[in-house]
Parts: structure tokens; sequence; C-alpha cells
């Protein structure tokens, strides 16, 4: 499949979970729309979430469609966890001064 049409299907997974969280405001017993949806910043960071998305779908060389649009779909969840071990492992790997002295060994 062609990495754009994936890419595509990646973004358009991620929108599609925005367009659901708005459709509940909608039916619900509030059928007004939180003011972020008027956010221009909202919106901005909406988008480069879905290229985001898309980016991760065609990474992970999908080639089915509907699975670009999972990936999509997934993508807050799928970067929140890298954003979680990259810290994790700065935190493990930071050297630490005391082990590498020996003379501050008690």
């Amino acid at each position: 499949m062609n990495a754009l049409v994936i890419f595509g299907c990646g973004a358009a997974g991620s929108l599609i979970i925005e367009v659901l969280r708005m459709m509940e405001y909608v039916e619900g017993d509030q059928a007004k729309l939180p003011t972020r949806y008027k956010s221009l910043l909202f919106w901005a960071l909406r988008v480069l979430l879905a290229i985001a998305a898309g980016g991760l779908a065609v990474a992970y060389k999908i080639r089915e469609p509907i699975l670009a649009v999972n990936v999509g779909a997934s993508a807050p969840l799928i970067l929140r966890a890298f954003a979680q071990g990259v810290s994790d492992v700065a935190r493990y790997t930071r050297p630490n001064p005391e082990a590498a002295d020996p003379s501050t060994t008690k």
C-alpha cells in the first residue's frame, strides 16, 4: 500500500477520535461544545497530533488501511508511552558521580 495512503489513514484515525468526542458532547445532556474547540491553538496542536499519528502508521510499516486507522486512533497512548519510556531511560542511564569515584565509597 502507498505510504501516503497509510499516512492519511493514520491521520484520519487520530481525527476520528476527536469527532467522536465532539459527538458525545452534542448528543449528551450538554449540547454545547467546550471552549477548546474554538481555540486556534487547540486545533493547531490537534493537527500536529494527527500528523504524528500518520507518521507512526508509516513508521510501523503498516500495509492495511484499517490497521493504520487503529494506530492513528491509538497515537496519543503510543506517544505517551514513548515519552514515559524516554524519561525512564534518562533517569536510569544518567551517570552516578558517586559510583564513578571510588573515594566517595563509605
